[in-house]
């Protein structure tokens, strides 16, 4: 098994954050604060803004309560097209077989969140048809597993500006080789694998594992196995 929704809370603040410092520029804002430069712009909003989560887990689950606050659509991709069982509903869910309808909403995409698990059905999901088929200048967060993208795809859709920019947290090889050409781009984040490591990282995982083993010793099913191929 795995540990559902210990690291939604941290991600979903994680991805929040992203969404704002490529939506309110706070790298310029940071850059000509350094130079002692003056120079207004304008402030986009994030209200209207449309972020689409790939996997509606406890993660993405998390995230879109936190980007329907701010009045963004929220639009969650799912193994399956149907809200049943879900705490938070998004605006919209597509299944991710739905290949017209996921290419549409991607379109559409200001933001797209990969919380995606590692399986069989999604390992490499995030390529060079779904980043092509993204609206120009969306930007691209990752808080799943690192083998669902495709780093090269990922590395040449910045290069030919499809993706405004990206915040990663999770690689195909961590730590992330030197050479990787992720690294050094203005518009690129580069987390190493810490988004969902609070301070009381290891009490809070102890005590999801001893609740997993009290089930597992009372004959309970035991909930995220690994294998499970529904997010």
């Amino acid at each position: 098994t795995n540990s559902p929704g210990v690291a939604a809370k941290m991600l979903g603040e994680y991805c929040l954050g992203v969404m704002l410092y490529f939506n309110k520029q706070l790298r310029r804002l940071h850059l000509a604060s350094q130079a002692g430069a003056w120079q207004p712009f304008t402030m986009d909003c994030l209200g209207g803004k449309t972020v689409v989560l790939l996997g509606y887990g406890s993660v993405g689950q998390r995230v879109g309560r936190l980007c329907a606050m701010l009045n963004m659509r929220v639009v969650a991709v799912r193994s399956q097209e149907t809200v049943a069982g879900l705490q938070a509903i998004p605006d919209e869910v597509v299944a991710s077989s739905d290949g017209p309808n996921l290419t549409r909403v991607l379109g559409e995409a200001d933001f797209v969140v990969c919380s995606l698990p590692s399986t069989s059905a999604t390992v490499g999901m995030v390529g060079e048809e779904l980043l092509g088929s993204v609206k120009k200048g969306c930007v691209f967060i990752s808080v799943g597993r690192g083998d669902v993208v495709d780093e090269d795809a990922l590395v040449q859709a910045l290069d030919r500006e499809q993706l405004g920019g990206a915040a990663l947290d999770v690689f195909h090889t961590e730590p992330l080789p030197s050479a990787s050409k992720l690294w050094g781009r203005p518009n690129v984040l580069i987390s190493p694998h810490n988004a969902d490591m609070p301070g009381e990282y290891i009490a809070v995982r102890w005590k999801v594992f001893m609740d997993l083993l009290g089930r597992h010793r009372r004959g309970e099913a035991l909930p995220a196995l690994k294998d499970g191929q529904e997010y």
